[in-house]
């Protein structure tokens, strides 16, 4: 279907529940990686249970904000939610896979406290923007030279335009690396 033909509330809808279903997805991963870091079995879910309530939904969706806000990804953020909430959450049943949390909890304000200081710790040079920021793949190049002159001409006038387009930063390094 072509967005025209949707309403705004069939738009915002569809958005809401292909966000539910990633996080359904997202919740699986971090489960396993928050089990693995603790050295526990990690069984396997027949089902993910995720609050369904209109209200918590929207919630969900501040997820989305936060890891576009600081680049990173749904699997990552619910990683380090569900660490930060591990002692206070609800054990899990054997059959299903749930949050063991309320939805209000792990979009509190003290929780995007916790991501932003976790992203800190794991991106101390903000990498995690850099690499959002830079293009996803150079620009192609023929292999239709002559000689390794033209080859290297060419190469140089790409990475060039690349440069100029501020896709290259230069290198930073700390001041306690420098030889």
């Amino acid at each position: 279907m072509i967005h025209g033909d949707l309403s705004t509330s069939e738009r915002i809808a569809n958005e809401i529940e292909s966000w539910y279903q990633s996080v359904e997805k997202a919740l699986v991963v971090a489960d396993r990686r928050v089990k693995e870091r603790e050295n526990l079995s990690v069984p396997y879910y027949p089902k993910v249970l995720l609050p369904s309530s209109r209200r918590d939904l929207i919630r969900m969706l501040n997820w989305k904000v936060w890891c576009m806000r600081y680049h990173i990804n749904l699997e990552t953020l619910l990683t380090i939610l569900l660490q930060w909430q591990q002692k206070n959450r609800a054990g899990t049943n054997r059959k299903e896979l749930t949050l063991g949390i309320s939805v209000a909890v792990l979009t509190s304000v003290a929780a995007r406290q916790v991501v932003e200081e976790a992203v800190t710790r794991m991106y101390p040079s903000g990498e995690n923007q850099e690499a959002d920021l830079s293009p996803a793949s150079p620009p192609p190049l023929s292999f239709d030279y002559d000689s390794l002159d033209e080859m290297n001409q060419e190469y140089s006038k790409a990475m060039l335009q690349r440069h100029k387009a501020g896709a290259i930063q230069p290198l930073y390094r700390r001041p306690w690396r420098r030889a």
